[in-house]
């Protein structure tokens, strides 16, 4: 009878396993989303304004314009930590974060978020998305960028839940992000 109960609970546990499945398979994509974000980047990819900047592990591209040229003359290095204040949207207009906050006036944004670029529990990985840690590189303090992270660069296929606003997986950031100073410079 144990061996019964054995085999059974062997059978049960198997059967879990294969319909829980990686969590690859459990995503579910929205594909018409998917397609409004990449012909977002698309039409950016068009635009001579923006000038692109590949990563060259992906293959892929993030897109920006200065809005403001700043004076620094030193760019982060990746395991710098840096202060910047910033704002992001989806494709659909929808604010998901912004050192400001979600609900206050863009003039009175004074607020600033400091974090070093490599992630110090992981660092062999960005403490933000990849987008942003490629982005920040280039820029020089004082520089002010709007920038198009496609979602490969972003949070790829998972759906972020956090804070206020739910942000689909396959999305494209798009952010307005200052380089307000490079904290500390490590080599």
């Amino acid at each position: 009878m144990n061996k019964l109960k054995y085999l059974f609970f062997l059978m049960v546990s198997a059967l879990a396993l294969v319909a829980c499945g990686d969590d690859d398979d459990d995503v579910v994509i929205d594909e018409v989303w998917k397609a409004r974000n990449e012909a977002v980047i698309e039409e950016i990819r068009k635009d001579a304004s923006f000038t692109p900047i590949m990563d060259a592990s992906r293959h892929d591209s993030i897109f920006y314009k200065v809005l403001k040229q700043g004076t620094g003359l030193v760019y982060p290095a990746i395991t710098s930590t840096v202060e910047v204040r910033y704002k992001g949207w989806l494709v659909d207009g929808t604010v998901f974060d912004s050192t400001a906050g979600y609900d206050t006036p863009e003039e009175d944004d004074d607020l600033t978020y400091t974090f070093p670029l490599l992630n110090p529990d992981s660092p062999t990985n960005y403490y933000v998305v990849e987008g942003w840690g490629i982005a920040l590189q280039n820029m020089k303090v004082g520089d002010k960028w709007l920038v198009y992270i496609p979602w490969t660069l972003g949070y790829g296929t998972a759906t972020q839940n956090g804070g206020k606003v739910t942000i689909p997986g396959c999305s494209t950031l798009i952010f307005e992000i200052e380089l307000v100073r490079i904290v500390s410079q490590s080599m």
